[in-house]
């Protein structure tokens, strides 16, 4: 769709210029997967393209640019076998829009949020601010289990008024999840509401690349491992030439089923099979709350801990830090150690407790926790409650 049921309305993007072509007659309205789809084909044939990228406005029916999307991705798949990406709004319910797509033959899709400061988004997206970071977020967890990891991503936009942090923040929270924060400056389009606005300082360009990248390089991502789509091309972003080789192990929230379930194997392993903690299984009434953090190596999950807010009082427990046998001595404890602490704290985490086995102590003091009262027994070995120095992280 060239055209947005938000153009010339009090919901339009401020930055966008998607109806400007219509107006100067270079385009049509709408384009047929029948168009696209010959487009593709004799583009691939003359000049060699290797992907497509498909974008669209939104429609009057909520939804119903997705089912177009769709159609126009089977179509141009089976006429040309290239990798494509899409752009839409998160679909009204999330997984069976994306379920639409991915059997559509869509390889990566960008689900842009354009701004992680509310009041930017709310001023300059006034459309996007009312579908919510909520939805935003749920959709973007739905695509990466659909995707995978590296294969979603979203627009952030420096240069509308927001503050340097929240793009710095926004993109690490995205990395988190598996979503490539494509970071980008404001190009003023002409036509758009924008169109006299000034495009933000190069020397603050690079300060938020080298910060981001920093992020990607830590949490496994890469635009090289992307598909297709915006990532893949870079064109409108310096962000690659910033980035770094990932690291041997990364740590990250578990991003998909497969993950919790691998995870919950090695706590299988090292407390129930190894250590005869528990009879049967180690799971609890906490585990429903946690957020389950792992380690992965070359693709691999080799260790986990979980993190849990015990009220709204600040106060979070970690716990169940386990590592497969054969990776122990691998820098993954510490590394899974040290990131719980990162992501708690930006959580609001005021104080960050764990229940230590007694040889374990000298570890995590060398991680900077220290003690918090006497030894004492929880399921036949002694413990220690130990207090995480949160300054440090």
């Amino acid at each position: 769709l060239q055209t947005c049921d938000h153009w010339q309305s009090r919901r339009q993007c401020r930055f966008c210029g998607i109806e400007v072509s219509l107006k100067n007659q270079s385009t049509i309205p709408e384009k047929t997967p029948g168009q696209l789809a010959e487009v593709a084909w004799k583009a691939k044939e003359l000049d060699g393209i290797r992907q497509v990228v498909l974008t669209t406005g939104a429609s009057s029916f909520p939804g119903d640019e997705v089912k177009l999307l769709s159609r126009c991705a089977a179509a141009i798949k089976k006429a040309t076998e290239l990798p494509i990406h899409v752009q839409c709004l998160p679909p009204p319910g999330s997984s069976d829009g994306l379920n639409l797509l991915r059997e559509a033959g869509v390889d990566t899709i960008g689900l842009h949020i354009e701004s992680f400061d509310r009041e930017v988004l709310a001023r300059s997206a006034p459309a996007k601010a009312a579908v919510g970071l909520s939805t935003y977020e749920k959709a973007w967890k739905e695509a990466v289990e659909l995707f995978g990891p590296n294969q979603v991503s979203s627009f952030l936009i420096v240069g509308l008024g927001e503050k340097r942090d929240s793009v710095i923040q926004g993109s690490e929270r995205l990395a988190d999840l598996g979503v490539y924060p494509f970071v980008v400056p404001l190009r003023p389009i002409p036509g758009s509401v924008m169109e006299k606005d000034s495009p933000p300082d190069p020397g603050t360009m690079m300060e938020i690349y080298e910060k981001v990248a920093e992020s990607l390089r830590r949490k496994g991502l890469s635009s090289k491992r992307s598909l297709a789509g915006c990532v893949r091309c870079g064109a409108c972003s310096a962000l690659s030439f910033y980035e770094q080789p990932v690291e041997r192990i990364i740590c990250h929230p578990a991003r998909t089923p497969q993950e919790l379930t691998r995870a919950a194997a090695i706590r299988q392993q090292v407390f129930v099979d190894e250590q005869r903690i528990f009879q049967k299984t180690d799971a609890d009434e906490n585990d429903w709350k946690s957020t389950h953090l792992v380690a992965e190596l070359n693709g691999r999950i080799i260790g986990t801990v979980r993190v849990f807010p015990v009220n709204d009082n600040g106060h979070w427990i970690g716990g169940r830090l386990a590592i497969q046998r054969e990776y122990r001595g691998s820098g993954a404890g510490e590394l899974l150690v040290r990131e719980a602490v990162r992501f708690v704290k930006k959580k609001g985490c005021t104080t960050f407790t764990a229940l230590i086995q007694e040889e374990n102590i000298p570890f995590f003091v060398q991680v900077g926790w220290r003690p918090s009262g006497l030894l004492q027994e929880y399921r036949g070995r002694m413990h220690q409650q130990m207090k995480a120095d949160l300054s440090a992280a």
